[in-house]
């Protein structure tokens, strides 16, 4: 589906905090295996489900990453300068414990590549802070991003105030105009 006039809400997660096979729904990488239902719609658990989350778990080299109150404003201000600097309008941003939620307009080829690429800018970012507070590197975003294009201006409308609400679970938001 294309997106209504190139307008996206784009979705990442922290590293190791969404797994395959968790009860909140999931996506097999790439959709190699159809698993029903998603986070409004969980699917029922299951010892498959359950195993999955369990290998998943096990698999990962380094502890979940999760952002800390005092620093979502940090990776915000490196979210808007990564999609400004490849010049891809904001008009919202939310910045929570274990994912960021952005609403941007892009006409390019691939918006994965380019979520790919931002997530990219802040983890060096990241990387220089630590270094100077002697923590190791490590990967801080979970693999992918789910870029879902806008159907219609009322789908947009209702997204970017969807963003702007996670300001009520924490996060650390910023809009175009003055965030109430």
């Amino acid at each position: 589906m294309r997106a209504w006039r190139n307008w996206y809400h784009c979705m990442a997660s922290t590293y190791g905090t969404w797994l395959p096979g968790d009860d909140r729904g999931w996506h097999e990488r790439n959709h190699h295996e159809h698993v029903e239902g998603d986070y409004k719609n969980p699917p029922k658990p299951t010892n498959l489900s359950r195993g999955r989350w369990r290998h998943s778990r096990d698999i990962m080299r380094f502890d979940p990453f999760y952002i800390e109150e005092a620093d979502r404003e940090r990776f915000g201000s490196w979210l808007l300068d990564g999609f400004r600097y490849r010049g891809v309008p904001i008009a919202a941003l939310a910045v929570a414990k274990t994912n960021f939620h952005a609403l941007i307009c892009y006409a390019g080829l691939n918006c994965k590549v380019m979520l790919g690429r931002v997530k990219g800018d802040v983890t060096v970012c990241w990387g220089r802070h630590v270094e100077g507070r002697g923590e190791i590197r490590r990967p801080i975003w979970g693999a992918g991003s789910l870029p879902k294009p806008i159907r219609d201006e009322r789908h947009g409308r209702e997204a970017f105030q969807y963003i702007l609400d996670h300001k009520k679970e924490g996060a650390w938001v910023w809009s175009h105009r003055a965030v109430p």
